[in-house]
């Protein structure tokens, strides 16, 4: 038997599957649930125990084991067969290629390397001191053994030494960022000295890097926080921590809470919150949003009293709303802290309360400029309705634009017909989508560039062809029709009008990573739907009010149902 029949053989699809989501008996021996992978209200996403494979009616999409976690995770085959080889007991062995050899041997670095600061925390002297910090913060063994919690010693070579004893050669340990070159002579010394070791895992719960704090007293005049470097496996900007312990709460809840600090997310676990990631101080980019987009479309921010924590956060606000998820917001209460970990230690019952009743972005943005700004002065009114006007311009959906419009002109004393021709020039001033992907122009409207990005990724990976065409089944005919004729008619290279599209491909595959181009694509073809999507129902919308003051009911009627086929 191989190995995938093995594993077959001893996962059961269903236990699989509910670990990520709510399953519930759909007779006949089958189950249903929610499906993860587009949005809908009534489930069609279907789980046979019989013949061990699901299927979403909704979308298309289906297969076995393997196939649930690629799509889930985001990975390819021989990545959902290590997890699942992992799950089911199977040794997995190493592949061929000197890639895939270089990263199994920095995991295995880490993950050898987090063993030996659990050891250290747990049993070794050098470790006492590191204990008692952990049992002053109440850290339970149950959460130390969770996020594999250990202590760096402050000793120059004895995680270097431990590994080479092992059979580890200085330069792995270099490349995998546990170990300095020494400034005289050859050899190497340890990295992180002195410090609690935090493992930075990827979504699959593999160890790709570190986080080591300096613990109080200490005399170290380093930084409080040290990071691993980036390598091979470890990317700062694609990992958020946490979240191979979240997911499962996130498809519970419904939505992500984005805290800044990895001790956030331990406090937050203490108390039972668990649907919390970790951004580590930095910006959201466009692929940490792709991969929370696995499980969400819902991303809630957390901001202290301090507008210095919203002006940093803004930019991923703004690139989340951009990518289609609904955005809200924890706001931490005055003398409460300055984040979940200070406000846990004072009311663990008011963080629960606030990470599972956060407010919409728009009613923030609100408060704010209620309650920092005295209206009654006319520049600060204008500062104010300029900056809410912009705020509203972003939002994808009309309704809620004229929600936010109507609440909006008492606050300013501005008539709502005024405020909206505002806002046509906010939206005719739109400007691209950050990290909308290379080689595309200013000029290019939303649902352009990602048509643009979509047949540049059909040019440059032949390979994701067929997956490409799977992923179009969401648009409707004829626009679906059109753009599978252009695709045709691309894969033959023959026609001169193509050279564009065939040096963008070409741009394309130079300037992303093929780890990600799924998720990419996925995204840029949901922009293309929500983007087209708008347009109809701004149409319609238009048509309505038309409709309202001709007093023609009936279209009214036919109207707004038209209009909800497009939410």
């Amino acid at each position: 038997m191989d190995h995938k029949e093995e594993i077959r053989r001893r996962i059961d699809v269903a236990d699989l599957i509910g670990d990520s989501l709510e399953l519930k008996p759909a007779g006949g021996g089958s189950m249903k649930a929610i499906c993860p992978f587009h949005t809908e209200k009534t489930p069609s996403f279907y789980v046979s125990k019989e013949k061990q494979i699901w299927h979403c009616f909704g979308c298309g999409k289906g297969g076995d084991i393997f196939a649930f976690v690629m799509e889930m995770e985001g990975a390819d085959f021989s990545e959902a067969l290590r997890v699942l080889g992992k799950r089911a007991g199977v040794e997995i062995p190493r592949f061929s290629s000197t890639a895939s050899n270089e990263k199994t041997r920095l995991l295995e670095s880490n993950k050898q390397a987090e063993s030996v600061f659990k050891h250290v925390l747990r049993s070794s002297d050098h470790g006492q001191h590191a204990r008692s910090y952990v049992a002053s913060r109440g850290y339970t063994d149950e959460i130390v053994d969770a996020f594999g919690i250990g202590f760096a010693p402050n000793e120059w070579s004895l995680l270097c030494d431990t590994l080479k004893k092992k059979g580890w050669k200085d330069h792995e340990l270099v490349a995998a960022g546990l170990a300095l070159n020494k400034k005289k002579g050859g050899g190497v010394v340890d990295r992180f000295r002195g410090r609690l070791m935090i493992p930075l895992r990827d979504h699959h719960g593999n160890t790709v890097g570190f986080t080591g704090r300096v613990l109080p007293g200490s005399d170290d005049s380093g930084p409080k926080y040290m990071n691993s470097p980036e390598t091979l496996v470890y990317k700062k900007g694609e990992l958020l921590f946490g979240l191979d312990r979240a997911k499962v709460a996130i498809k519970k809840e419904k939505q992500v809470v984005i805290v800044e600090g990895n001790l956030d997310v331990l406090a937050s676990h203490m108390v039972g919150v668990e649907h919390v990631v970790a951004s580590s101080g930095t910006a959201l980019t466009q692929a940490q949003l792709h991969l929370l987009k696995r499980f969400t479309d819902t991303v809630v921010f957390c901001f202290d009293q301090d507008t210095a924590g919203f002006r940093a956060a803004r930019k991923g606000i703004h690139l989340a709303t951009e990518l289609g998820f609904r955005v809200r917001v924890i706001q931490i209460p005055p003398g409460k802290g300055k984040d979940p970990d200070e406000l846990i230690k004072q009311d663990a019952e008011a963080w629960k309360r606030l990470a599972r009743h956060p407010i919409d972005i728009m009613e923030y943005y609100f408060q704010v400029a209620e309650a920092k700004n005295d209206l009654t002065d006319v520049q600060r009114k204008k500062r104010v309705g300029a900056f809410l006007l912009e705020e509203i311009a972003r939002l994808p959906d009309v309704i809620e634009q004229e929600h936010w419009l109507r609440k909006l002109s008492p606050l300013v004393q501005v008539d709502v017909e005024r405020l909206r021709g505002s806002l046509s020039k906010h939206n005719d001033g739109e400007t691209p989508t950050a990290g909308d992907g290379p080689s595309h122009e200013a000029h290019k409207t939303k649902q352009e560039q990602a048509r643009c990005i979509i047949v540049s990724a059909f040019l440059a990976f032949p390979e994701h062809r067929d997956h490409i065409h799977s992923l179009l089944a969401v648009l409707p005919d004829p626009e679906r029709q059109a753009f599978l004729d252009d695709l045709q008619r691309m894969r033959s290279m023959d026609d001169p009008s193509d050279r564009a599209e065939i040096m963008q491909g070409e741009a394309f595959k130079r300037e992303t990573s093929e780890d990600h181009i799924i998720d990419y694509i996925e995204g840029h073809v949901q922009v293309y739907v929500d983007e087209q999507n708008k347009q109809k129902r701004s149409a319609i919308h238009y048509a309505i009010r038309q409709a309202e003051e001709g007093g023609d009911n009936e279209k009214v009627e036919k109207l707004t149902r038209e209009f909800q086929s497009y939410t």
